[in-house]
This record gives structure tokens, C-alpha cells and sequence, in this order.
């Protein structure tokens, strides 16, 4: 799963909220799961996760009222508006080939991406079903109240990341380096 698309300034986020399902083995199915399970066993080869690509929606989606306050809102806005600082539905933020729709939306359809900690906490003080809410920054709340955060190491998608930019200026320098070579 670390090899999804997601829109730039969101990695924090998705990575929050899928954690360990980011090392995790997609399976074509159930029946694959059970072999490479009876395989870790009998190997004694440690655990892992496991996880079908027909995953199955065990949520409700969250409830986006129709009121209209969690319309998604710009990230760059300071201030808290009407939306709580909503920013959208956590697979609005990551792509995958459309063969993996379900898992995407098995694993993120019942997470919103909030600006802040502020805003989570209003969207949940409401009291509705908004699901799991994550922050920018990469605080986790659950429906329960239950809250993950605090600071992090950079994880796949933010490295992955730092990997694009630095193979990008490594290709530049190369340039550099075949310009200067040629005008010798």
C-alpha cells in the first residue's frame, strides 16, 4: 500500500491513518490470505498483514450533513469557518488503480481529513457519526474519542517524498555536471 498516489501536503494524514497498513500484502483474495497465513505458520516465518483486495466495508460512511457544515474548505484558509475546517473525505487524497476501489475505500471511506486538532475536536464534539478524523499534522480521533498523536519519525509516504525531490535535483545536478563537462 505505501506505493498510493496522494496529493502533495496530505502524506502526514493518510499515513496517520493507515500506519501499519502501509507494509502490508494485498491479496487477491480470502483463499490467498488463508495460504500465505498457513505459510507464516508452519515457516515460522513471523506475522504479517494480510489484506484482500475485496475488502469489505464494515462502516457506515460518514454522515456529512446535510446542513452543509463539512463542506470541504480550502487548506490554506486561517480562519475556522462554518465547515469546522473540514478538508474532504480521505480517499478524495489518494489514488490507486481502479482494481483496488475497494480497498481504498474499505480503508479510508470513513475518514475525514481536518485542518487541525481544533477541528477534530469540533466535528466530534457535534456528537454525529463523522467517523475517524485526521489532522494535517497527523493526529488521529476516532469515533470514540480515543486520539492518536504526538510527534512521529517520517514514515513511507513522507520519505517516499523526500525521495522524489532529492532524485529530482540529483537529475538537475547531473545536468550541471554534463553542461559544464561539454563547454570543457
Amino acid at each position: 500500500l505505501g506505493d498510493v498516489y496522494k496529493r502533495q501536503g496530505y502524506e502526514k494524514a493518510i499515513e496517520a491513518v493507515l500506519s501499519d497498513y502501509l507494509q502490508a500484502t494485498v491479496m487477491e483474495s480470502l483463499v490467498e490470505v488463508r495460504s500465505a497465513l498457513e505459510f507464516l505458520k508452519k515457516s515460522g516465518a513471523g506475522r504479517g498483514t494480510l489484506i484482500p483486495k475485496n475488502l469489505r466495508q464494515v462502516f457506515s460512511t460518514p454522515k456529512l450533513d446535510p446542513a452543509g457544515l463539512l463542506t470541504p474548505e480550502e487548506p490554506s484558509q486561517d480562519s475556522m469557518s462554518s465547515n469546522f475546517g473540514f478538508l474532504g473525505v480521505a480517499t478524495d487524497f489518494v489514488r490507486m488503480p481502479d482494481e483496488y476501489a475497494e480497498l481504498l475505500n474499505g480503508l479510508l471511506g470513513n475518514v475525514l481529513i481536518v485542518k487541525d486538532f481544533e477541528s477534530a475536536l469540533s466535528i466530534w464534539s457535534v456528537g454525529d457519526n463523522y467517523g475517524i478524523l485526521v489532522t494535517l499534522d497527523g493526529e488521529v480521533v476516532y469515533p470514540t474519542g480515543v486520539v492518536l498523536g504526538g510527534s512521529n519519525v517520517e514514515g513511507i509516504l513522507q520519505t517516499r517524498k523526500q525521495i522524489e525531490v532529492l532524485q529530482k535535483e540529483v537529475e538537475e545536478q547531473e545536468k550541471k555536471v554534463g553542461i559544464a563537462e561539454d563547454t570543457r
